[in-house]
């Protein structure tokens, strides 16, 4: 988050279209509130002014990707140097072979990645590589 430089919490999605912790967002228009920013909240990533929905600060959409990547990040982060195990055939993911379909929620093997990457039926699924901290999109 560009607001608290944290891993995001609850990510919120405002029009256009930057992402922030819906704590920092309340905070920022708890702070706005005796300011003439009283009906919205500035992004701070492009400087635009983002209305209150009638909601408030609630009201803006949870950005579900994001929230999604970040929760794969934090299971890698508790995770650690443990052993995964691959969704496809149950053979151990070590080193640099991670990887994790968003589509199929399964972590992969090497073999296994491979073999997503050649098949139609998963042609259209996102698969990154979890490399201890860093997440790298492959498809």
């Amino acid at each position: 988050c560009e607001i608290c430089s944290k891993l995001l919490t609850d990510p919120r999605l405002l029009p256009c279209l930057h992402s922030f912790c819906l704590k920092c967002l309340q905070e920022q228009a708890a702070n706005n509130a005796d300011s003439d920013q009283q009906q919205g909240v500035s992004c701070t990533t492009c400087g635009a002014l983002a209305t209150l929905p009638r909601e408030g600060i609630n009201g803006f959409p949870q950005n579900l990707h994001l929230a999604f990547e970040v929760e794969v990040s934090r299971i890698m982060s508790q995770l650690g140097a443990q052993d995964l195990h691959c969704g496809g055939c149950g053979d151990v993911c070590v080193g640099t072979s991670r990887s994790f379909c968003t589509s199929c929620y399964e972590f992969l093997c090497q073999s296994c990645l491979e073999y997503h990457r050649r098949h139609h039926t998963f042609k259209q699924h996102e698969v990154i590589t979890l490399e201890g901290d860093a997440t790298t999109r492959l498809m």
